[in-house]
Order: C-alpha cells, then structure tokens, then sequence
C-alpha cells in the first residue's frame, strides 16, 4: 500500500457507486493505492504510470477483507470479477493484463487530485477540459460499443436470450421484455465467462425458473436470472416432498346394517 494522504470529491455521496458496498470498496481501494508520483514507478520490469494499481485478484480479495458476526470473510473471487467488470464498463477503471497481476487505471484521476479543480479562476478551464473528455468517451463509446456487439456475446448467447424470453411470455403473453434482447444476451455471455455456467445448466435452471409456480412470477429478465441462479440451482435438484397418504376422515364411512343371517354367515366354519 503507498503512503501518504488522497482525497476525493463529496459528490462521491451522490454517485450510484456510493450504494454498492462491494463497488465502492473496490473502486477505493484500486484509487487509494494507485501511484500518486508524476514520473510514476517500476516494479518487476513493469512501469506503473500515476493513477495506475498493480494487484491480483487473489490479493484484491485480500485486501477487501471484512469481519461480520466476529469473524474475518472474503469476498469470492467471482463477486470481485463481476464488480470490477461493472466498474468497467461504468469507466471508473480500466484493467490490463500482465504477468505480475491485472494493471488498473483510474479513469479520470487527475480529476480527484488537487485543490486546484476547485478554484474559481479554473472553473472554465475545468469545462472546457471536461467538455473534451466527454466527446472523446463517446466517440470511444461508439466505438465500443461496436466491439462489445461482436466480442461479448456469441449467437449461443442470443439463443439463451430468446428462450428465456419465450418461455416468459408462454406463461404471461402481457410481459414486459426487451424487443432488442442484447443485453440479455449480455447477461447470458457474463453467466458463462464470468460465473463459470455451463450451457447444461443455464438451460436446465431456466426452464424449472417458468415451470415453478413461485419462481416464474419472480423471473422475468436475464438479469434476474443469473441473480438468483444458485438457488435456483439448488432448488431445481431439490426433491419433492412425499404426498401423504389419504385417509378416511371421520363421517365418511358408510354404516351398514347386518342381518342375523349374514352374522351367522361371517362366523360359521
């Protein structure tokens, strides 16, 4: 961890990221540690700029660590992947592979830094500066965009989507579903790459969250899906519970009246 002080904007307070507790950790702990020197520094061959972090996701989860109910846990590591991917995809950070561990950037960095930002004399400095980095973000996010259609998900991907959509409106036809069903394809690319789902298994889970008569109220999206897919999972191989034999209640018998004959005739050897 480096030394010395950081500070930060207190619109943070009223940014999306301030309400998720894993995000937010995150996001801090990759800005709190990255280099603060203009030159930068080199460790292991690997030149690490300003506003960069060196770490694993093994020492991220380290680093996260957290007491609940007197003990120390961990966040999984498939929990810090899919927060770091959101973090992302939202262009807080951006993330290179290498062989000591993944490189972030912080996006934006030099914004949290210096008094200076703050200033009146620097304000339309600041816009126009800002104005600039917003045109680039969406000329990059055109760009992106464009690769996303074509890297983050695959035709298998649509098929899922399709299906799950399918199956939803067989069991309610007024269903609100996404025409353009993309990001559900999104999802579905994220369950397999990121949550390690087999294709079996999306499948399987599916198909029992629409034929369950409380789950197929509840999942009515792709991202619903692979929120509650463990126990979804879980509940799909669960077994059913034994029916109880039905008994004759009380009232239900029908009397009979019995002659001295037929008496005779249950009892005569």
């Amino acid at each position: 961890m480096s030394d010395g002080v950081f500070q930060t904007d207190r619109e943070i307070f009223n940014n999306p990221v301030w309400k998720n507790v894993l995000k937010f950790r995150l996001f801090f702990y990759i800005y709190g540690n990255a280099v603060y020197l203009e030159k930068g520094k080199d460790y292991g061959g690997i030149h690490i700029n300003r506003g960069q972090f060196l770490k694993s996701y093994r020492k991220l989860q380290e680093g996260l660590e957290y007491i609940e109910n007197h003990a120390v846990k961990q966040y999984s590591l498939s929990q810090i992947s899919r927060a770091i991917d959101e973090l992302v995809e939202e262009r807080r950070v951006g993330k290179t592979d290498t062989e000591l561990g993944t490189l972030f950037t912080v996006c934006n960095y030099e914004e949290y830094q210096g008094f200076e930002r703050f200033k009146e004399d620097s304000i339309e400095q600041r816009k126009n500066t800002v104005g600039t980095l917003l045109e680039q973000m969406r000329n990059n996010n055109k760009n992106d965009k464009n690769k996303e259609v074509k890297i983050l998900y695959s035709s298998e991907h649509v098929q899922m989507a399709e299906k799950l959509k399918s199956l939803i409106l067989a069991n309610n036809p007024g269903a609100k579903t996404p025409t353009d069903i993309s990001m559900w394809a999104i999802e579905f690319e994220r369950m397999t790459r990121i949550d390690k789902r087999t294709h079996e298994q999306i499948f399987t889970v599916m198909e029992f969250s629409q034929k369950d008569s409380f789950w197929k109220s509840n999942i009515l999206s792709a991202g619903k899906l692979r929120e509650k897919f463990d126990t979804l999972l879980l509940q799909k191989d669960r077994p059913n519970q034994p029916q109880q034999s039905k008994m004759p209640q009380a009232g239900n018998f029908q009397q009979r009246s019995y002659s001295d004959s037929d008496i005779d005739k249950l009892y005569k050897v």
